[in-house]
C-alpha cells in the first residue's frame, strides 16, 4: 500500500495497477448486471401476480339493483299518492290503472309472477315503457329488476 496525501491505495498483490481498472470495471459491469437481473426478476413476479389477480381469480359479483325504494315500492307511492303523479308516470288516472289492474286480474287471468312481482307491478312495468320508451335496461333500472324480468 502506498499512501498519497492521506489516501491510501490499494493493489491487488497479483494484479499490476493498469490493470486493477480494468478489474475494477468487471466487477462494476458484474455488479450492475446483477442488480438488473434483481430489478427484472421483481418486474416478472409482479407482473406475474397482477396477471393472477385479474384475470385467473375469481371475483364475488358485485350487485347492480341496490336502490331503496323497489319496483312495490315505487307502484305503492303512485298508488297512494298525488292524482297527478300516476298520470305524469304511467300516463294514466288512478281509477284507470284501478280498473286495468282488475280486468288484468279478473278476465285475463294475470297472477303475480313466479319471481313475486304483483299484477300492479307488471302493468306499471307496462305503461312506464310505453309512455316513456326507454329501454329495457333503463326500465329495469327504474323498476330494479333485470332485463329478462322486465322483457318477459
Amino acid at each position: 500500500m502506498h499512501s498519497t496525501s492521506g489516501r491510501v491505495l490499494r493493489y491487488h498483490p497479483i494484479v499490476k495497477h493498469g490493470a486493477q481498472s480494468s478489474m475494477m470495471e468487471r466487477d462494476l459491469q458484474y455488479i450492475r448486471r446483477q442488480w438488473l437481473i434483481i430489478i427484472l426478476s421483481t418486474i416478472l413476479v409482479q407482473l406475474v401476480y397482477y396477471y393472477n389477480l385479474l384475470f385467473l381469480t375469481p371475483t364475488a359479483p358485485i350487485p347492480f339493483h341496490t336502490s331503496i325504494l323497489t319496483s312495490k315500492a315505487w307502484v305503492l307511492k303512485l298508488m297512494n299518492g298525488h292524482p297527478e303523479r300516476m298520470r305524469v308516470s304511467l300516463g294514466v288516472s288512478i281509477e284507470v290503472f284501478g280498473l286495468l289492474v282488475d280486468m288484468l286480474s279478473q278476465h285475463c287471468r294475470i297472477t303475480p309472477s313466479s319471481k313475486g312481482i304483483f299484477v300492479e307491478e307488471q302493468l306499471a312495468i307496462f305503461l312506464y315503457t310505453a309512455v316513456t320508451g326507454l329501454a329495457s335496461q333503463q326500465v329495469g333500472e327504474h323498476f330494479q329488476h333485470s332485463n329478462e324480468t322486465i322483457v318477459k
